[in-house]
Formats: structure tokens, sequence, C-alpha cells
């Protein structure tokens, strides 16, 4: 523990009662009293957000300390790789953001109907990509494809009408 210097002042800081709250909903709420900001894991303070009002808050987009979720399980149980191979197909796909933001969206809307408090909107974060965001690539696809077979058509439509035409060939010996 620092007796002085930048440390002992900032760790006086900290520890003081003033910069500790006794729940996520209190936390938050303290960022709108006075100069505060609120650090807790970003889902809880997501949910906050929307039960207090999205507009009236501000949150990091990088976060420093991510929390992560996992399923324990014996460490000899023989569905282990299975769980591993299924969970990380189902965070590459993004679904667990979809689900995060359809919860939050419930509770925003729910807040909204409740009182007026919570405006829903969607996360601005990375998202998996899906056939609607492959749409145009397949447009794009499918036009070029169109147009090399045409001109092929073409090409050969050209060279049928000119096929009259034979360079002479040299006599065999």
């Amino acid at each position: 523990v620092a007796t002085s210097g930048i440390y002992h002042y900032i760790g006086r800081l900290i520890t003081s009662d003033k910069n500790y709250v006794d729940a996520p909903p209190n936390g938050v709420a303290s960022v709108l009293l006075g100069k505060a900001a609120y650090i807790d894991a970003r889902l809880s303070s997501e949910i906050q957000m929307m039960i207090q009002g999205r507009e009236k808050f501000f949150i990091g987009r990088q976060s420093f300390f991510p929390q992560s979720y996992g399923i324990v399980c014996s460490k000899g149980a023989f569905y282990r790789d299975v769980f591993d191979r299924v969970l990380e197909r189902i965070v590459e796909a993004g679904l667990v953001d979809k689900w995060k933001t359809d919860e939050i969206l419930k509770l925003g809307q729910g807040a909204s109907s409740a009182g007026g408090l919570g405006r829903a909107k969607r996360g601005r974060g990375p998202r998996a990509i899906t056939l609607t965001h492959l749409q145009g690539s397949f447009f794009v696809y499918v036009m070029g494809l169109a147009l090399a077979l045409l001109t092929l058509l073409m090409e050969q439509v050209v060279n049928g009408s000119h096929s009259s035409y034979r360079p002479k060939s040299s006599p065999s010996r």
C-alpha cells in the first residue's frame, strides 16, 4: 500500500465511500447526478441504460476486460469436444450477439411502453455476415456470368458467319 505519491492519491480516491455503489442501477443513475463514470460488466450496463433511458447515456465502444461465459463439465466428459465445437459455431455465426441484442431490445421496448424511459436502438457493433449482406455480391456475380455468356455467344455467331473463309493450307509432301 502506497503511503505517498500519485498511487497514494489515486488509492485514497478509489477507496472513499462516495466512489462505491451498492447495485448496478445506482451506479448507472450516479452518472447523471454529477462527475461520475460507472464501470461494470458491459451487458449489465447496457441493461441498466435501457431501463433508465438509453438516450441519456453513452457507453464506450472498447471494453478493457470483457466478460465471457462458459459451460463447465467434468474433465473426462465424452461430450466436452462436442460442446466446444457447437459453442464455437454458435459464437462464430453471431448468434450470441444477436440473442443479446434481441433481449436488450425487448427490455428497451418494455421500458418504452411502461413509462417512455427507454428507446430501443439496434446495437452498432460488428455482426456476422448473412445472406442478406451477400445479395449484392451474388447479383454482381450473376450479371458477370450473363455478360460472359453473351460475349461467348456473340463470338460464336460472328465466327460462324465467317466460316466460309479458311486460310490456305500448305500442300503436304
